[in-house]
């Protein structure tokens, strides 16, 4: 039996079918919602559809450490108590790792609050940014070391960044525990 290739049509990009969409919408892309964030039915569903974790890059990222035998949780919260979501935890050296969109966070190169609805996308970005630099504060205060990574920095510096953090921040905390260790068989009575 030999297989029927079907023709799939022409083979168009994400942004070409997007852009015919919008433009084939009954009215022209408006607004349908006008309480709605978005500036049209299909910028709602693509931002919709954007994830907000398990993206490519992240994934890349998280392979390559692997890769260099780091091992991490994914999507943690550092202090159980505390109601933030680190991308990467590496829990036992206190290293929070954020993954950052340039848009989404405010990113200090490349930031631009767009034209089309910048009522809305002005105070969501700068919220965004304080929110960021706020979780900053308070990992840091809990003695957690804090690396954002951004979406345009180079994979193998920011894989070198992370490792180095892990594994310099490793020798630390082994070293204290063996002074800790010392100290209690020093004050030992059975010795």
């Amino acid at each position: 039996m030999t297989a029927v290739c079907r023709d799939p049509g022409p083979r168009l990009t994400f942004r070409q079918v997007a852009a015919s969409q919008y433009m084939s919408a009954p009215n022209g892309g408006a607004r349908k919602n006008p309480g709605s964030w978005a500036s049209s039915a299909i910028v709602r569903q693509v931002m919709q559809s954007n994830r907000s974790r398990d993206t490519r890059p992240e994934l890349i990222l998280r392979s390559s450490l692997h890769r260099q035998g780091l091992r991490f949780k994914v999507a943690a919260r550092p202090i159980a108590a505390v109601p933030i979501t680190a991308d990467l935890v590496f829990a036992g050296v206190r290293v929070a790792v954020f993954f950052n969109g340039c848009f989404w966070h405010a990113c200090p190169s490349h930031a631009q609050i767009p034209n089309l609805n910048s009522t809305y996308w002005g105070p969501k970005i700068t919220a965004t940014a304080a929110r960021d630099a706020s979780v900053d504060h308070v990992l840091r205060q809990a003695g957690w070391r804090v690396i954002r990574v951004w979406e345009h920095d180079r994979v193998d510096l920011a894989v070198a960044l992370i490792a180095r953090a892990v594994r310099n921040r490793h020798h630390v905390f082994e070293a204290k525990i063996r002074r800790s260790a010392l100290e209690v068989d020093r004050s030992s009575p059975h010795r």
